[in-house]
């Protein structure tokens, strides 16, 4: 990451991190399923951008809320407790 992205970043997490407690973390595994889909070069040239999804409320974000709040007005839980099922690749699979 430049530092210029750096700053950016930090900029933007300080500006947004009292409203993290309401964050679908969720999303966190999302963005991780995606990020180790990617061949090692790809990673190396999209960290930056995958670390600013954490803090943006793009398009894919804001479905998973809406699929979340769709569970919970049925199951009557917080959006915080909805589990969802992923698969992770075996950490011996992964290329650093």
């Amino acid at each position: 990451m430049t530092k210029e992205h750096y700053v950016a970043f930090l900029t933007r997490l300080h500006t947004k991190s009292p409203l993290f407690h309401q964050y679908a973390t969720q999303y966190v595994d999302i963005l991780n399923l995606e990020y180790l889909s990617l061949s090692k070069e790809e990673r190396a040239a999209h960290i930056t951008s995958f670390a600013f999804r954490f803090l943006t409320e793009d398009e894919t974000y804001k479905v998973l809320i809406q699929q979340l709040l769709g569970v919970t007005s049925i199951s009557k839980q917080s959006f915080h407790e909805v589990e969802l099922t992923f698969k992770y690749p075996e950490e011996d699979t992964i290329v650093w």
